[in-house]
């Protein structure tokens, strides 16, 4: 038979992708930018037979009451926010996300904070002995509280769901936060509490944002389950 070098292959398969299929992403990409909620993360992999230790792909995904929904990935060397700028640009709807500051650099777009992220942290903080009467697990009963809440109203429209946000959601974060303002001073700032307090603190007007529109979530898991396969493939 014929032998082909691998880095012919390798070139056919480069060259074909872009031929016939960079015109769909980009399509795709531009159908992506046009929807008023968005979802990212990110997740690095490391590069075989290369000096580069790691490498990131990035993912971009239509939000979850979308008819039609899209997901986009994007592979780069780099983390920061040039990245996130590149490919959203003057996206001006809501972007759910962690806190990485890279998305801090969108001009335009409503960051939204993920409450999962929140509530991780709580949970981490909780110690072995006695955690029921632990300030981390009051911290983490409020994070479940908001979680039941909007389980509950998964299938409510969207204007239902912003008045019931206004009426039950609205009070029970601020209470959360006056909790976390008054709490902050009786523990160690480096402690696993203590840096829960602070990051929930620190983004504090972030985290609100999901008040802000009914179709929005209280989590970026969407996006996390979307960069679960990756997360897999690295740690095989």
């Amino acid at each position: 038979g014929l032998k082909v070098s691998r880095q012919m292959l390798n070139y056919w398969d480069l060259k074909s992708s872009q031929y016939y299929f960079k015109p769909v992403y980009d399509l795709l990409k531009q159908k992506l930018l046009m929807r008023p909620i968005l979802h990212a993360d990110e997740t690095y992999y490391t590069v075989l037979e290369s000096k580069t230790i790691k490498t990131y792909y990035w993912v971009f995904l239509s939000g979850k009451h979308d008819q039609y929904g899209i997901t986009l990935y994007h592979h780069d060397p780099s983390r920061s926010g040039k990245v996130a700028l590149n490919f959203l640009g003057n996206y001006p709807g809501y972007l759910h996300c962690d806190m990485w500051q890279a998305y801090e650099q969108l001009p335009k777009a409503t960051l939204v904070g993920c409450w999962a992220h929140v509530r991780r942290k709580f949970h981490e903080a909780v110690p072995q002995q006695a955690s029921e009467k632990s300030l981390a697990q009051k911290g983490l009963n409020y994070c479940n509280r908001m979680f039941y809440l909007e389980q509950t109203w998964e299938n409510l429209s969207k204007q239902e769901r912003y008045q019931l946000r206004q009426a039950k959601l609205k009070p029970l974060m601020q209470e959360f936060f006056n909790w976390c303002e008054k709490n902050k001073i009786t523990v160690l700032p480096g402690s696993k509490l203590g840096r829960a307090i602070n990051y929930t603190l620190k983004h504090q007007a972030t985290f609100e944002h999901v008040l802000l529109d009914g179709n929005l979530e209280l989590s970026n898991n969407k996006a996390e389950r979307a960069v679960k396969s990756l997360v897999m493939g690295r740690k095989n």
